[in-house]
């Protein structure tokens, strides 16, 4: 997914996530796109945190100010057994 946000691939990037995370994210990447490649720059690589059937949480850290912050993701595997990212 962020290799494709990074390449401007707003469709191939809709692959990587669920229907629902898709209605409510790619309106936001739209309006980001100029800047997509400096924001997926500026957090860790995804590190996970638990997996439970059919859902996964990971985490990423940013800094900003000086503060970090981690932010989750979660995941969920589609019936076709495909995990997706369907929160962030």
């Amino acid at each position: 997914m962020n290799a494709a946000l990074a390449a401007g691939d707003l469709i191939g990037a809709q692959s990587f996530v669920t229907t629902f995370a898709a209605e409510r994210y790619v309106p936001v990447w739209n309006v980001l796109l100029p800047n997509l490649p400096g924001v997926l720059a500026s957090y860790s690589p995804v590190r996970g945190v638990f997996i439970s059937g059919d859902v996964a949480e990971y985490a990423v850290n940013r800094t900003l100010g000086g503060e970090n912050y981690l932010y989750l993701v979660y995941f969920t595997r589609g019936r076709d057994g495909v995990w997706r990212v369907d929160g962030m």
